[in-house]
């Protein structure tokens, strides 16, 4: 009933458009690796050289997910397409990413971003803080970003429906001359009555298309 009271408040729609709202839940299941859960990851696509795996996390009923993806880019290159012009080219990559925006600049490895998640009627888009984290080796050949959700750090849009929670974890690193490993790792609640098992039906389609895009962009420059 939960999730009926939703479509019906959200101007309603036919199954069919619920179904393909439901693609871009996947987008922003961050998952912090510290706190999930030791369950098996089970490959759910491999395909065109990304591989994408699910798996159960405790006490959530969303799954986790992880992707990789070797690109024919130096590391140098893929760092700069990630944080071009302050994520202000993530909108392009990142599957139905509407708008990122920096919110504060604590010190050059540690940032503040407003992220808005677009979602098809009938369901309302979804808008995240989150706290952005960079580490890099000390011979430079791998940076980490490691994201967490910092929901009271910027107002309630009463036209979006905030993510309450929200960890997530990029690793780029060197992969013999002139080539990246992309690997990404998220889990989330999506806020909302959506049911979980209809997310997590659909979950594979965001990491898959993020990264396909992502790599799309590189061999563009």
């Amino acid at each position: 009933m939960s999730c009926l009271r939703e479509v019906l408040n959200e101007r309603g729609g036919m199954m069919k458009k619920v179904l393909s709202g439901l693609l871009v839940f996947c987008v922003l299941g961050f998952s912090v690796p510290a706190f999930a859960a030791e369950h098996p990851w089970m490959l759910k696509k491999d395909k065109d050289g990304i591989r994408v795996s699910v798996r159960k996390v405790e006490g959530s009923a969303f799954l986790e997910y992880q992707a990789v993806v070797v690109v024919d880019t130096p590391l140098e290159e893929v760092v700069r397409l990630y944080e071009e012009k302050e994520n202000g080219r993530m909108p392009e990559w990142f599957h139905q990413c509407k708008e990122v925006r920096l919110l504060e600049t604590r010190s050059p490895e540690d940032k503040l971003y407003y992220f808005v998640l677009w979602m098809p009627p009938p369901f309302r888009t979804r808008d995240l803080v989150y706290r952005r984290l960079r580490t890099t080796d000390p011979p430079g050949n791998v940076v980490e970003y490691k994201v967490r959700a910092m929901p009271e750090l910027f107002p309630p849009q009463h036209d979006k429906i905030r993510m309450p929670s929200a960890d997530g974890y990029w690793r780029l690193s060197r992969h013999g001359e002139g080539k990246t490993e992309v690997y990404y790792r998220q889990h989330s609640d999506m806020g909302g009555t959506v049911p979980a098992w209809l997310v997590n039906l659909l979950a594979v389609n965001m990491p898959y298309n993020t990264l396909a895009n992502f790599r799309r962009l590189l061999m563009c420059r």
